[in-house]
């Protein structure tokens, strides 16, 4: 298939998004036969929709449910792909159960992170549905690229691993070198396999610090006509862990087009109902969940929080959690101190 550049595909995705007639629900898994994968690539974009977990209207504010946080998601990849974003960070609470497997497509001994990832991953791959075919999911190790296709089923989507892509390029490299056309893999990484040729969205599912550096040197081959996302990998929290100049590379290129996640910090007790949010191309905020009515802003910026403005905004959340009830609900319901 002809390579089409980034401006048509996000023409088509937000086609896609817009303008479909009937709300979006995930198929069954591991029945998503080729046939069907055929069909869906006659039906014109425009007659389908991504509602995820049934959909909504634009949502106002700081989601109130993971339900609503899908939807959000929804509309902050339609804005991104308006405006030409060709990397996109996004971020769910890891280990939150989504709902799309459900209960019995998993086994009992699943990590519930990596279902929850795998979960993401596959709401995202729905996003993209109009150009599945051009599609690409990308796990840290191969054991999770099988057990997603396992349950997905292997017509739905392309699944891959970057310990195998890495593994399979030194492979290459080295039985060059033996031959003498060549030199030996460096450790540590350099060349990679590359992805199917066509590929326009490659979705890169949790990788870890060592992952990120793999990360980097793929987006340096793709170039930005392939739209490339990394899910559920705060990269401010895992800049630290990473060479100054590959944290500064990532934090750069790759927008957080949705963010919705708890924020904690060592040094204040942990609270589960303070969220760091940013939906694109909206301001970042931090808000704590009240026991009634939406959530309340603690804080707001245009660009990321430093640590220290998190660790304020955790003290005042603390703070509030220690006030009597009814002087809690009492600022819910008003919005005061």
């Amino acid at each position: 298939m002809t390579r089409v550049s980034l401006r048509q595909s996000a023409l088509v995705v937000s086609l896609y998004l817009l303008l479909g007639t009937y709300a979006f629900t995930v198929p069954p898994l591991n029945q998503v036969s080729q046939s069907s994968r055929s069909h869906r690539r006659r039906i014109c974009p425009s007659y389908m929709i991504a509602n995820f977990l049934g959909g909504g209207g634009e949502p106002q504010g700081i989601p109130r449910s993971i339900k609503d946080g899908i939807n959000g998601l929804r509309f902050a990849m339609q804005r991104a792909l308006r405006d030409r974003k060709s990397r996109a960070e996004i971020n769910l609470p890891r280990g939150t159960p989504l709902g799309v497997e459900g209960p019995g497509a998993g086994s009992a001994d699943d990590d519930k992170y990596e279902k929850s990832d795998r979960e993401l991953a596959r709401l995202t791959v729905e996003l993209f549905k109009p150009i599945i075919d051009n599609t690409v999911v990308i796990f840290s190790q191969g054991r999770q690229a099988r057990r997603a296709a396992s349950i997905w089923g292997t017509a739905l989507v392309k699944t891959m691993a970057l310990d195998e892509m890495t593994s399979s390029a030194i492979k290459r490299k080295n039985k060059k070198a033996k031959k003498g056309g060549g030199f030996g893999a460096s450790e540590g990484g350099g060349e990679m396999t590359t992805l199917p040729p066509g590929t326009e969205v490659c979705i890169v599912v949790a990788p870890g610090p060592k992952e990120l550096s793999a990360v980097r040197r793929l987006s340096e081959s793709l170039g930005f006509d392939t739209l490339l996302i990394i899910l559920n990998t705060p990269l401010e929290e895992a800049s630290p862990h990473l060479p100054k100049d590959e944290a500064v590379a990532l934090l750069s290129e790759f927008e957080p087009v949705f963010f919705l996640n708890v924020l904690n910090d060592a040094a204040v007790k942990t609270l589960d109902n303070v969220l760091l949010y940013r939906s694109y191309p909206g301001e970042w905020s931090i808000a704590q969940k009240g026991a009634l009515g939406p959530p309340k802003i603690l804080a707001s910026k245009p660009e990321r929080f430093t640590k220290e403005e998190k660790l304020i905004a955790l003290r005042e959340g603390a703070e509030n959690n220690a006030k009597p009830l009814l002087e809690k609900l009492t600022s819910s319901l008003w919005g005061s101190g």
